[in-house]
C-alpha cells in the first residue's frame, strides 16, 4: 500500500503583552515601554515560511534524486503550492550558510584525524560562473576515510581548477598517514603523507613492452 505525502499549513500566533503602568510616559521615555511576548519555535530561516521538513525534502530531491529545481517547482504546483525555483534555491543557500557549513567543518576536522584516506577528482562543467566561459572545466574533489572500522566520512569539495594547491589546502593539518589515489601527479609530494597506489588504477600505469610473436 502506498500512502502519498501530505502537506500541512501550521500557523503560529504570538501573543504580545504590555504593562499599563510601564507605558505611562512613553512619549517621554521610550526605554520604559516594554513588551512581553510568548515564545514560539525558532524559524529555520528568519522571515521565511520554510519548515525544516520542507527544506530537507527540497534538498533531498535536488542532491540525492538529482531532481532539478524547475521540476520541483512543477511538483509543488501539483500540491497546489506556488513555490518558485528561486525561493527553493534561496532556502538551500541559506541552510548551507547557517547550518551545513558548520557540519561540513566538523566532519572535515574528524576526517583529518584518520590514519588512512582515499581521494579522487573529476572534471565538472558549471554554467554561468562569474568571469568564466561555460566550456571551462572545473573540478570536484572527493576525499573519504578508509576502511578502518570507524563510521565512514565522505566529503566533496569544489574548485575552479585541478591545481595541486587545492588538495594541499584541503589536507592541511593531516596528522600523517596514508593516502590512496590514482596516478594524478597533483598528489605527489604532499607533506606528512605516505601515498599509496590504487590497485584498480595500477594496471593502467604498467607499460607493456612490444612483443613480436613468431609462428614456427
Amino acid at each position: 500500500m502506498y500512502i502519498p505525502a501530505t502537506l500541512k499549513l501550521v500557523r503560529y500566533y504570538r501573543t504580545t503583552y504590555k504593562c499599563p503602568a510601564c507605558t505611562e510616559g512613553y512619549h517621554l521615555d521610550q526605554n520604559s515601554y516594554k513588551f512581553v511576548k510568548s515564545s514560539v519555535p525558532p524559524a529555520l530561516i528568519p522571515h521565511s515560511p520554510a519548515s525544516p521538513s520542507v527544506a530537507a525534502w527540497c534538498i533531498y530531491q535536488k542532491y540525492s534524486l538529482s531532481l532539478p529545481l524547475y521540476r520541483q517547482e512543477k511538483d509543488w504546483l501539483q500540491f497546489g503550492v506556488e513555490l518558485s525555483r528561486t525561493t527553493i534555491a534561496n532556502w538551500i543557500i541559506n541552510c548551507v550558510d547557517r547550518y551545513f557549513i558548520h557540519v561540513y567543518g566538523f566532519f572535515h576536522r574528524e576526517l583529518l584525524k584518520r590514519g588512512f584516506l582515499m581521494a579522487d577528482e573529476t572534471r565538472v562543467q558549471v554554467l554561468k560562473e562569474p568571469e568564466r566561459r561555460a566550456q571551462s572545466q572545473s573540478c570536484m574533489w572527493l576525499v573519504r576515510s578508509g576502511e578502518d572500522g570507524l563510521p565512514p566520512i565522505i566529503l566533496f569539495g569544489y574548485t575552479e581548477t585541478r591545481a595541486k594547491y587545492h588538495i594541499e589546502r584541503f589536507l592541511e593539518g593531516y596528522g600523517g598517514g596514508y593516502l590512496e589515489t590514482d596516478g594524478y601527479q597533483g598528489y605527489n609530494n604532499l607533506k606528512n603523507i605516505r601515498r599509496c597506489c590504487c590497485w584498480a588504477h595500477y594496471p593502467r600505469s604498467i607499460i607493456i613492452p612490444e612483443v613480436s610473436l613468431h609462428v614456427a
